[in-house]
Order: C-alpha cells, then sequence, then structure tokens
C-alpha cells in the first residue's frame, strides 16, 4: 500500500492594511518619478494619532486608466521595486478619473481609505493630517486648498458650481474640486453596493457619512504634465453632480414651465381683449417672434435636461460593465495565500558557461537548501564545432540529482512549458543561457520573479558578449548584473550589480573571469532579499548604454587604414584566445593570413630601429636588434606582436620573416 505522505497547503488571510490609498493615473509619465520619491516616504512614516510611536501599515492602489504614454511601464517597474506595499490596477481602456478611483475602492483592504490626484498638486504629505482627523472619529474628511495654484478661469467656475451645487443639493462641500479625501470603511462598503455609471465620488461619499469635516490642506502649481479636464469634461463632471444627487433641477423647470404656461395664458387674454379694443395690428409681430423663441429655447433646455436623468437610466438599465480590467499586479494575487510550511521555494534555472556553473552552486549553497530547491536546469547541448573552454553546467546538475534538460528552443516547445508548469515554480533563473525567453515562459512564475545575470554593468552593453564589446571599445570597467527578466533583451529593473576593473593589457578571456566571479558575489548578495521579498529593484536609463549583437569570426579582421595603434591592441585581446582571434590578410610574395593574438603598445618609439622600415604607416616590420616584428600603425604609434600565427601554421617562435614577406618591411593595405 502506497503511504507516500504530502504535505497541505495552509490558508493564510493577508494582513489588512490601515490604509489605503488611491491613485488614478492617466498620461502622467513626466510626474510619476516625482510621485514616487515623495509618497513614499510620506507614507512609510505614517503614525497613529492614538500612539505616535507605532506606524500605521499601508497599502498603495495605482489605477492606470488606459494611459497611452510610458505610465503602465512606470508604474510596473515601480510594482517591482515596492511590491510590499503596492497594487497596480491595470484598466482596458480610458473609463475617467472617477471609475478608476472606484475600480480602487472594489480593490482596496483599508479600514480608511484616501484618494490623492497623480499630479501632485495636492501633496502627499498632508495624508497625516487627513488621518489624524480619522483617529479622531470622523468618518469622511475633505479638504479645502490653500492658495490655489489654477488658471482664473478654474478659480471662478468652481466656486460658481460650487454655489450653484448647494443651492440644489444637500450635500455640503467646500471644495468639490480637491480629490485629496478620507473615507472610512462603511463608506467605501456602500459606494461599492452602487451600480451609477456616471457619478462624483466625493458627494456620493458624503451621502453616506454620518460626522462628516473637513481640513485645510496645501496646494501646489503643477510642475510637469498637464490638466486632464478640458473645460468640456468639466461642464460634464458637474452635470454629473447636478443630475446624480438631485431632482431639484428638473422640479425647478416644471415649476418654470408651469409659471410660463400661466404667463402664456394671461397673455393670451391680454391680446384677446386688446384686439377687440384697439383692433387688428401688426407691430408686434417681432415681439410675437421674441416671445416664441424663447419658449422654444426652453423646451429645448427642458429636453435636455430631461434627456440627462433618461440617459442616466438607460446606461444603469443597460448592466454593461462599467470599468473592465486587464490585469492587476500585486504581491499576493489570491486573497488568501498559501502558506508553504512543508515545502520549499522552485526554482527552474536556464543556463550555460562557467556563469551558470558558479551561479547554479549559489543556488545550492547550504545556507539556502532549507528554502530553496531547483527542481530543474534548462541547458544546451555542447557545439562540437565550438571550442568548449568553459565548464559544464550540466556537469555539476547531475552531481547534484537536478533533472536535465536540452531543448534547442524552449519558446517553441511546448514539451518544456508543460513540465516547467508542473512544477510550478517560484522563480526562474537564466544564466548565461543563450536563448530569450518568451512571455510565455516568463509567465509561469509570478510578477518580478524571473532573474537574468548579464555579463556587464547595465544599462551598458545589453546584449550579446557583452565582455567582448567591453574591451573591444576600450573601457576601463565592466561587471555582473542581476536584472529581472521581461520580453526584451537586458531590459528590466536591476536588482544588483557588482564592477570589476579592466586593465590595460587584460584580454577577454581575463575580463571573463572577473565577470564570472562578480556574477558569484552578486547573486551572493542579493539572493537573501529575493528569496525573503525585500529586494530593491532600480529602473534603468537606457540613455546611458546601448544594446549590441553578437560577434562573428569575420568581424575580427583589422583594419590596417582607419584603426589606431590602441583600436587594433583592444581588438586583439577582445578577440583572442579562446575566441577565434583578430586576423588580417597581408601581401607578401602571396597573400596570407595572419591572426594576431597578443600585443603590447610601446609608449617610447625612440627606442626602435626603423632604418630599415621602407613605408610610411600603416606598416609591419622586424627590428634588427631584437628580432621583434612590430606595426606602426596609422596614428604613428608602435605595437609590438606578441604572439602570432601565419597561415594557422607557424608561430612567432619559427618565424622568418624576411623569407616569408620577402622584406624586413612590408605596408599594411588592409583587404577590408
Amino acid at each position: 500500500m502506497n503511504t507516500t505522505k504530502t504535505s497541505t497547503p495552509i490558508l493564510t488571510s493577508i494582513p489588512t492594511p490601515e490604509v489605503s490609498i488611491i491613485i488614478p493615473v492617466y498620461n502622467e509619465e513626466k510626474s510619476l518619478d516625482q510621485l514616487f520619491a515623495r509618497i513614499y516616504p510620506a507614507l512609510d512614516n505614517l503614525k497613529n494619532l492614538k500612539n505616535l510611536k507605532n506606524q500605521k501599515s499601508y497599502e498603495l492602489i495605482f489605477v492606470n486608466d488606459g494611459s497611452k504614454d510610458r505610465s503602465e511601464i512606470l508604474l510596473h517597474q515601480q510594482f517591482l521595486k515596492r511590491r510590499d506595499v503596492t497594487k497596480v490596477i491595470l484598466l482596458h481602456g480610458n473609463y475617467g478619473q472617477h471609475m478608476a478611483i472606484m475600480a480602487g475602492f472594489k480593490h482596496s483592504r483599508g479600514k480608511t481609505v484616501v484618494t490623492l490626484d497623480a499630479d501632485l498638486q495636492n501633496p502627499p504629505e498632508e495624508i497625516q493630517n487627513l488621518l489624524d482627523k480619522i483617529d479622531e472619529g470622523f468618518d469622511y474628511v475633505g479638504s479645502i486648498r490653500s492658495k490655489r495654484q489654477d488658471y482664473f478661469w478654474r478659480k471662478i467656475s468652481s466656486r460658481l458650481m460650487n454655489t450653484l451645487r448647494k443651492q440644489i443639493t444637500s450635500i455640503n462641500i467646500t471644495d468639490q474640486g480637491c480629490m485629496l479625501r478620507a473615507y472610512s470603511r462603511h463608506i467605501i462598503e456602500a459606494i461599492n453596493q452602487c451600480n451609477e455609471i456616471n457619478t462624483f465620488i466625493p458627494a456620493l461619499a458624503y451621502t453616506f457619512a454620518k460626522n462628516p469635516t473637513e481640513i485645510i490642506v496645501k496646494h501646489e502649481q503643477r510642475l510637469l504634465g498637464e490638466s486632464k479636464y478640458s473645460f468640456y469634461k468639466l461642464v460634464r463632471l458637474n452635470f454629473d453632480l447636478m443630475t446624480a444627487f438631485s431632482v431639484a433641477p428638473i422640479q425647478l423647470f416644471s415649476i418654470l414651465g408651469m409659471l410660463i404656461a400661466v404667463g402664456s395664458g394671461a397673455f393670451f387674454v391680454f391680446l384677446t381683449i386688446r384686439r377687440f379694443i384697439v383692433g387688428p395690428e401688426v407691430e408686434g409681430v417681432f415681439t410675437l417672434f421674441a416671445i416664441l423663441f424663447f419658449l422654444v429655447g426652453v423646451s429645448l433646455f427642458g429636453i435636455g435636461l430631461l434627456g440627462e436623468y433618461i440617459g442616466r437610466i438607460y446606461q444603469v438599465a443597460k448592466g454593461r460593465p462599467r470599468y473592465l480590467i486587464d490585469k492587476i499586479l500585486e504581491e499576493n494575487t489570491p486573497k488568501q495565500i498559501k502558506a508553504k510550511a512543508e515545502t520549499k521555494t522552485k526554482a527552474v534555472v536556464f543556463g550555460y558557461h562557467n556563469v551558470g556553473v558558479r551561479c547554479l552552486k549559489v543556488l545550492l549553497e547550504s545556507d539556502y537548501k532549507s528554502q530553496l530547491e531547483v527542481s530543474l536546469l534548462v541547458t544546451h547541448k555542447d557545439n562540437p564545432n565550438e571550442n568548449i573552454w568553459f565548464e559544464s553546467i550540466a556537469k555539476v546538475a547531475k552531481e547534484n540529482n537536478i533533472p536535465i534538460i536540452y531543448p534547442d528552443d524552449p519558446n517553441s516547445t511546448t514539451e518544456v512549458i508543460e513540465q516547467i508548469k508542473k512544477i510550478n515554480p517560484d522563480y526562474i533563473f537564466s544564466f548565461y543561457y543563450r536563448n530569450m525567453l518568451s512571455a510565455e515562459i516568463l509567465n509561469l512564475v509570478p510578477t518580478g520573479k524571473a532573474f537574468n545575470m548579464h555579463g556587464s554593468l547595465l544599462p551598458k552593453y545589453r546584449g550579446r558578449v557583452p565582455v567582448n564589446w567591453a574591451v573591444i571599445r576600450g573601457e576601463k570597467e565592466t561587471g555582473a548584473t542581476l536584472h529581472v527578466m521581461n520580453e526584451k533583451p537586458d531590459n528590466g529593473p536591476i536588482v544588483d550589480q557588482q564592477a570589476v576593473p579592466i586593465l590595460e593589457n587584460d584580454s577577454a578571456f581575463e575580463v571573463f573571469n572577473k565577470v564570472t566571479l562578480a556574477a558569484e558575489i552578486t547573486l551572493q548578495r542579493a539572493l537573501p532579499q529575493i528569496l525573503n521579498g525585500s529586494a530593491k529593484f532600480t529602473t534603468q536609463n537606457f540613455k546611458e548604454g546601448g544594446y549590441f549583437k553578437g560577434r562573428r569570426a569575420e568581424d575580427g579582421e583589422i583594419n590596417f587604414s582607419k584603426s589606431s595603434a590602441r583600436e587594433i591592441h583592444n581588438l586583439v585581446r577582445g578577440v583572442t584566445r579562446p575566441y577565434p582571434g583578430a586576423f588580417a590578410f597581408i601581401r607578401g610574395k602571396k597573400v596570407i593570413k595572419m591572426i594576431i593574438w597578443k600585443t603590447k603598445i610601446e609608449t617610447n618609439s625612440n627606442n626602435y630601429n626603423f632604418d630599415n622600415c621602407e613605408f610610411d604607416a600603416p606598416t609591419m616590420f622586424i627590428n634588427n636588434n631584437n628580432g621583434q616584428v612590430y606595426l606602426k600603425c596609422i596614428d604613428n604609434q608602435i605595437l609590438s606582436i606578441l604572439d602570432f600565427e601565419i597561415d594557422n601554421q607557424l608561430d612567432n617562435q619559427h618565424f622568418d620573416f624576411i623569407k616569408v614577406f620577402g622584406n624586413n618591411s612590408i605596408p599594411l593595405v588592409s583587404q577590408i
């Protein structure tokens, strides 16, 4: 009988935050960085009025209302940085500010909910003052903008609408246009039961409040971006306010209609009597037309007003959803999280090369064995036509009983995806794996839990063979970077990185060994924070780097007519052994292929005998004093050639320069 014991996952409730802050976002890419920089410190320092030593717990909910700029990307990156307190709701389209806030209400959990605009005109630092009033016992805290920083017409129109609203509704809000407000939970629950399509949230919340109050808050000038409310949208918003919370407009129109009817009847009696007394007359025809136009205007206004109410009834009667949500980014997507009391965190590793070997060994360290299980290694089969000078990650996996698969392309192989699905990993790591991973594979783990180790200091040298490129381009420093993976190469936020120096004569192989060590150090340092969820993420500034494609063997051909001594030296050390090498086709007695493996820039050309050098630079010659072969480059600097091959046969230890080239110097005419 099979008695294998299976662990039962324990379901625990997610702790309820004390405060939920909801920020609707629409095309705010210019202001989001400043918003992030200000709001998190303000929220991290929230105090409880009853016990100032206790900080309030919070969740910050951003609702992207169909932004067409980079707002969604910035929100996604910010979620990865502070996923412990951040939730991002991505709406399917642009439904308007108030519907975006309603979506935030629906997914909020805080005992108190605060709304705030993303434009920073209402300072996030004022949130503490609103919460203090909630702690005093008020259930609705509105705000009044002090020294309002808006255009004159906005101020005047707001005052007029405030005055009109006070006259026709029972809602007593001093500054209806300020969205910085705090609501108790019972108000939010009541709002969530409403099915109105067009509404005005501060007024709707006021109707459910038992003990409302208002405070004065600062108001700052909008420095970045532009207001999303045009004059027409403001008019529409005030129509919503008037018709959603009162039938007074239609009642007033009914009274006006009755008054006009009584007046019209009296005027008819007057005209009839005048007809019998004065007789027929035509002088008053224009007056009659004026009266007729007035009545027609009033009638059209009434029809429009009635249409506003009927339109609202029609929108609700259709029963269509008020908004659609594409995706929600949150730390714990289900309402209950699975506590893995008896199971380890699982990881799938895509890896190859020395970096893959060293990083896999970090994951297998005894310090992490109790927390992390590498459930699968996806790697490459060694190419028999390639110089395999590096260690085998497959060998390490076999020694540790890790299952291994060797797909040609994991993205097009359903078996790979199905195998990963069965594992249900918590993390995916890519350590020098040569294939990009598709969104389908990356989505097999929670957002932000797929990581790649790249061999450069991102955002510099994104793309292929970054170590070789750094050496060829004469960099003084490179390193290793651990970053979050997404569909674009080396594009995600940075978790950690380690720099290493590049010395003047370091080869790419020597630098790669340094980068391998840097990768090991980086992962060793970042892994504890990744596993406990405290890792910080830094958005890449792509203006500070560039993307580089892979290199082919033929890209190592030297262009003597255009390359300086420094450029040739960098190319040589950038592609020297174990890589194919820098080469040139040189015309002597015949055209021969010369591979240059090692060079050195000579700082003092006076030490060399050029008497036997018959040609102008660029030229190659042999020094009669020491038998050393040199290059005199286009910039007249001297390179000593310390290691080379001729036609893949002879090295410099068995080389007769004059015999091969027919002279002790030869001009270098590039074949490219």
